[in-house]
Formats: structure tokens, sequence, C-alpha cells
């Protein structure tokens, strides 16, 4: 009853796709499977428990017998990618030939770090990357030579990341690493972008010196005017770079192409000013100048539109139309940015979608959307659910608090570890804001958080309970302290850079207690909450939401069960794992249950 297709990647020479696949949901390992597309020939199990994986170059022999050497990635018993291996094999007439045994390649002994494989956009090198929450270190592997040892881009430093692709005989590398520097310690470095020629690679030791052979390109300035901008990815053809780039005051996405040959000639997109997120295509042919990318807004559903590097030209290639009842209208909405003031005087965005007008201040229903962690950009993209909400009337709020990358790496260092608490106090200053300003009142302002954000929520509700009338904690992170005290969780020792660890330094143990919502549950009147949780949940063990429900229901003051404002509901799911339902439909029918909820603790 359960399929999930995990990774799906062509060959270099698109003759052959290769994909895993997983039968349960209880497992974190696929099997992988190939096809060969042009006989339609399928090959089933090649390699079995494994988490990635990755093409080498292919040989073609006169008896039709394929050749080629996979990589692929194998787990822990915590479920982390931490070994990456190599099989030569040989594929003729649905059958598999094993040409050798498999070869370890590369093992990460570091229980924070993280395993990732890929190609290079030319095809010429296979990466093995190993992240941890905040450093990572990349080696290469030739993809015609395969069974030469890998080599290492440069060596890992503390705070400091750096991801590869390569062309012109050049990897460029986007890092937060500081070249001129003897620190290098990428503490507030926003990410920039640097070359590595292949000479430099082949005749230097770059396992033990940091950055040597690194030159940086001379992007120039962002055109947001009086900001900057961080580069957040990049896309190469063969004579393109492309820049995906946010900038650090407003938060707003731009993308900017440069040819290789030219740096200085560097021209941004002219892209609608209400885009808040941009999405960049596959993007496959290298060889070609054409750069596809999709577009959305919170208003406006996925527009893909292609961008002709050579000729400066943008061209609409699909749009999303939304049909059937209601009917939406997204000129009778509108979509903007505020900044609002936090504790510490700190501006902080906050988008808002609503219907035009307003008219009933005081009187709309509104939902606060939170996160803020890992450096990650709040979603506020398009999503067809929501119109169920705004149709009828209410606000949907983002807050991009402290702990996100909205605003550059600053921004996430300031909300994160032992500063972990201006997260918190951004999105108090956001429902506060919204109350103020006459946009809603308490009884009609709900907060909904998912993981990370549910630890946002509860902390939330144990400082200022009084400014929500209902929550929706999906999955919540409700006990870091718990978490961060116990290495035998499955992510805990990948965790430390985000949150601390408590058990070598007791400041950092009192911090985390101080704001852990599961150990500052006190006697009070709480919101009503609808808190999930699932048995196959790898990242948030079930007994976090279960405690949390526990715990709420046992020291709250309001214990009326007949007054919907006093809902405590936990749903736990056994079927589906962290990121709830898959499928076409099954984000939907969860937006449906938290909606059904919302609207009837709100006693609308």
């Amino acid at each position: 009853d359960y399929v999930h297709v995990g990774i799906l990647k062509m060959s270099a020479d698109h003759h052959f796709l290769g994909y895993t696949l997983a039968t349960s949901a209880a497992t974190a390992s696929f099997d992988l499977y190939l096809k060969d597309l042009r006989r339609n020939k399928s090959y089933c199990q090649v390699v079995q428990d494994i988490t990635g994986f990755e093409w080498s170059h292919i040989f073609y022999d006169d008896q039709e017998k394929v050749h080629t050497t996979l990589f692929f990635t194998k787990a822990d018993m915590n479920n982390r990618p931490f070994q990456t291996w190599s099989v030569q094999i040989e594929l003729c007439n649905e059958t598999v030939t094993y040409m050798s045994e498999p070869d370890l390649v590369f093992e990460e002994p570091d229980e924070a770090c993280y395993v990732d494989l890929q190609r290079t956009k030319d095809g010429k090198f296979i990466t093995i990357t190993s992240n941890s929450k905040s450093s990572s270190e990349v080696h290469v592997v030739e993809s015609q030579s395969p069974t030469l040892p890998p080599k290492c881009i440069s060596p890992r430093i503390a705070n400091v990341e750096y991801y590869i692709d390569h062309v012109q005989n050049s990897f460029y590398i986007v890092h937060n690493g500081r070249l001129a520097s003897a620190e290098n310690t990428g503490d507030s470095a926003d990410y920039t972008l640097s070359t590595l020629a292949d000479k430099d690679l082949r005749h230097q030791n770059h396992s033990s010196k940091p950055f040597l052979g690194w030159k940086n390109v001379p992007t120039g300035n962002s055109s947001h005017a009086s900001s900057t901008a961080q580069i957040e990815d990049i896309d190469l053809v063969s004579e393109y770079c492309a820049l995906f780039e946010r900038s650090t005051r407003t938060g707003m996405p731009q993308v900017r192409v440069f040819p290789l040959e030219d740096a200085s000639s560097i021209k941004t997109l002219n892209l609608p000013s209400q885009v808040c997120n941009i999405e960049p295509g596959m993007n496959q042919d290298y060889f070609g100048h054409r750069l596809r990318l999709t577009l959305s807004s919170p208003l406006s559903p996925g527009k893909v539109l292609s961008y002709n590097m050579a000729e400066d030209s943008l061209e609409t290639l699909r749009e999303e139309r939304i049909i059937g009842f209601p009917r939406f209208d997204p000129q009778e909405f509108q979509s903007y940015t505020v900044m609002v003031q936090s504790h510490d005087g700190v501006e902080v965005p906050m988008t808002l979608v609503h219907r035009n007008g307003l008219a009933n201040k005081h009187k709309a229903p509104a939902l606060l959307h939170g996160y803020g962690a890992y450096g990650i950009n709040f979603d506020v993209s398009f999503h067809a659910e929501r119109l169920s909400l705004l149709t009828r009337g209410w606000i949907v709020a983002f807050a991009h608090v402290r702990g996100g990358g909205e605003l550059g790496r600053a921004w996430y260092n300031d909300g994160k570890g032992m500063k972990k608490k201006n997260s918190i106090h951004d999105y108090l200053a956001c429902a506060e804001w919204l109350i103020e300003e006459g946009f809603t009142r308490p009884e009609l302002l709900a907060g909904h958080g998912m993981s990370a954000g549910g630890l946002l929520l509860g902390a939330a509700s144990n400082w200022r309970p009084e400014l929500f009338r209902a929550m929706v904690m999906k999955v919540p992170f409700v006990d870091p302290l718990g978490s961060m005290c116990d290495p035998n969780e499955a992510l805990t020792l990948h965790e430390y850079d985000e949150w601390g660890n408590p058990d070598k330094d007791r400041c950092v143990k009192q911090y985390i207690e101080s704001y852990s919502p599961l150990q500052n549950v006190t006697s009070q009147k709480y919101p009503a909450m609808l808190v999930t949780g699932s048995t196959l949940d790898d990242r948030v063990p079930l007994k976090q939401p279960m405690s949390w429900v526990q715990r709420i229901r046992e020291s709250r003051t309001n214990t009326d069960n007949s007054d919907p404002a006093n809902l405590l509901l936990l749903h736990v799911d056994q079927d589906v794992g962290h990121f709830g339902e898959g499928g076409r439909y099954g984000h939907l029918t969860e937006a449906a249950f938290e909606y059904s909820f919302l609207e009837k603790a709100l006693g609308l």
C-alpha cells in the first residue's frame, strides 16, 4: 500500500534512468532500480538499502553491453548517510553483472555530518559532500576515472560552508568563507562566489590547506536599492552563470546572470516586484542559453519562465490557473511586507495576505505562521489550500523571524544557539503588531508552526498565551532540552550546531531550559491546540507531542471541555512520517482538518 519514489537521475547520455524506491514508511533506506530508456528494459534492485546514488560515465562495447560505475550512499543505525560506495556493473538483456565487489570510497566518522552525492553540471565529476549544520567538506571523483581516489576541494573549517559545480575546466564554489582572512570563522559572512581551476586542484594538496587556489568572482553589487544580497544558489551552463540571490534588507529574491568569460557584464532579470519565491528549473541543457525558473507569490500560482541569457529576453511558458468554487480573483486581495519592531529594536519582516479593504477593523480572523530555524527561508509561495481561508475573510501572515535565512547569514546566526530567544520575541512582536494595528484581536488570532516552528509556538504559548485563541502545532519540537541531552536520538549529534550541546556547557543547558516549551508549562490559561505526531517520525519522536499535550492538560486552568476555546486535540498518524501525507491530495486533507479545527476553536 506504500510506495515512495525517492530520487530520479538520468545518466549523462540520457539513455538510462535511475530511481530509488521504498515500499515501507518505517525505513529511510531505498533500493535502486535502473531503466534502459532506449530498449524499455528494467533492472530491479541493483543495489539495496541505500540513501542516494549517482551515475559515473557510461561505456558501450561492441556486444551491446553497458559498463558503468555506480556511486551510492549508505546510512548508519541512526539513518545518517555516512558512507559512499562504488560498484562496477555490466548491463545486458535485463541482467546485471557485478564486475567488482562494492568499494568503500569515503566515510564520514563525525556523527554531526551527513554525506550527499551529486554529479556536476558538465558531468565531469562526482561530488561527495559532507555537511553538518554549519560546515562542509567536498571531495570529487572524475567521472571517466571512477576508480581513482577522491580529491578534497578544501578541508572542513568550523562555521564555513561551501558547495560546488563545474564548468569550463573550473569549479565554481558558493561559500561563506573569507579568503583573505586569517580567521575564516564564517560566523556572519554571507555567501559569495569563487573559482578553482582544475590544474590547481591536480597540482596542490587541498586536503591540508583551506581555500588553496580559490579566486573570488567579481559579481559586483546587488541592484536592490540601499541593500546587499546574498547568493542562495547558482546554475551553470557552458557559457553562463545564474545567481539566485535574496536581499539581506527586504528578503526579496532576485536573479542575476553573467557570461563566464566576463563576470563584470552581469545583468539583473526584470521580474515582477511582488514575487516572493523563485525556484530554479532543472535546466539540464548544458550547452543551451536558456534558464528556466518558476515564480510565485502568496496570490500568484506558479509561473514558469524561460530567460534567454544570450538575447536578454524573457518568455512565459506556462501559468497555473485556479478553477472551481469559490471563484478566486487575485485582484481582490493584496500581499505585502511590513517591518515589525522586536523587543531589541530589530526590524522583523512579516508578510501579510488578505482581502482588499478590511473594513471591519479588529474583526478579521488571522493565522500567523512561524518557523525560524536552520537558516531556512520561510515558504511564502502560492498554496491553493490557503484560498479557503482568504476567501472567507482570514488574514494569513508569515513572521520571518531570526533563525531563518531571509535576511542573510547574520539573520540566521542571531536566532540560533544562545540567541534562540530572539526567534520567540520576534514571533510575539508580529502577533502584537497584528493586534495593535487593528488587523485582528486576540480572540481571533491563531498560530501555526511545524517541527521547529512548533517550538516557536510552544514557547509563545508559555510566554504570552493571552495573545492567541488557538494554535496548530504540527509534529512540534517542544523538548529541545531532552533531545540535546540524549545523544542516542537520531538527529541529536547533527543538531548541536543549531541548539548547542548542554552536556558540555552548563550555560547552554540553562539557556535551553529557560525557553524549552515542555519545561516551561505553567498553571495558566492556554490557547486551544491541535497537536500532531506520528509513530513513523524519525525527526521529532512521538513522545514529544504526546508529552506536551499531557503536560498542558495537567497544568492549564481552562478545563471546560465544552468550550471550543479550550479544545486540546492530539492527532497521531501511524502511516506517514515527519512531513505528513503524500500523494496528490494528502496535503489538502491535512489542511482541511486544520482549518476545521481553527474555525471551531475561534467560534466562526
